[in-house]
């Protein structure tokens, strides 16, 4: 049996995968880990905990860890917060950088690309955003680049590096610290600027799992948070 199961949204892959070792390895625990766009993490939770599979710590937006509470009362209790990770776009090494600092730069660059990756246009929180940003731009469907949906924002960076196209990734920054070859461009300007809060939620009262949510969301970790890309609350 795992001694700590973890059903976490993709946005925190980074800041677990590069604590859960040091964690885990001193109190002989076995980490199993699942990781996936928000919504279809949230309905990964909600499926193992009305089985009773393990589940022992959840990582989510506010609120789907509110629903998710509420689905379940007195089996979930708030763990603290990851903070914030800001919505951003990405290029290939090699690519020069395009300028998305106002709403005209950034319907320009969107426009001049092949192709934009983000992640699962209904599940993830990026991709829900693209759709949005997309329409708020009043970009005809027609004549935008290509839209490549991905599981996740963090796979839509790493395919950036598997196609000669012309390609922007819109993932959140989390995700595209994930990969160093990706570029950061920069975030989205004000009137698209979206910043997501990650909260963590302890199941059925899992002792290992109140333990790791106190380091990933304690003052000792608030540097490893920032450079896997949360800014604080």
């Amino acid at each position: 049996m795992n001694d700590l199961y973890i059903i976490s949204a993709g946005a925190a892959r980074g800041l677990i995968e590069s604590t859960c070792e040091e964690f885990s390895a001193p109190r002989q625990l076995t980490p199993a880990k699942e990781f996936a766009a928000v919504g279809t993490t949230f309905d990964r939770a909600r499926q193992a905990m009305s089985v009773h599979e393990r589940c022992d710590l959840v990582a989510l937006t506010p609120d789907l860890l509110q629903r998710l509470t509420g689905e379940f009362p007195g089996r979930i209790a708030p763990a603290g917060t990851l903070g914030f990770t800001p919505t951003c776009l990405a290029c290939r090494q090699g690519v020069e950088p395009v300028d998305i600092s106002t709403v005209d730069a950034l319907r320009r660059a969107i426009s001049e690309t092949d192709a934009i990756f983000t992640g699962d246009l209904r599940q993830s929180t990026i991709g829900r955003h693209t759709v949005h940003l997309l329409a708020s731009l009043g970009l005809d469907p027609l004549a935008t680049p290509e839209v490549v949906e991905f599981p996740g924002g963090a796979q839509a960076v790493a395919a950036m590096a598997t196609t000669e196209k012309s390609v922007l990734a819109i993932a959140q920054l989390t995700e595209i610290r994930l990969h160093p070859s990706a570029v950061l461009v920069g975030s989205l300007p004000a009137e698209f600027y979206l910043a997501t809060e990650y909260v963590l939620g302890v199941v059925d009262d899992s002792p290992a799992a109140w333990d790791y949510a106190a380091l990933l969301t304690g003052v000792s970790r608030q540097e490893t948070r920032r450079q896997c890309g949360f800014n604080p609350c």
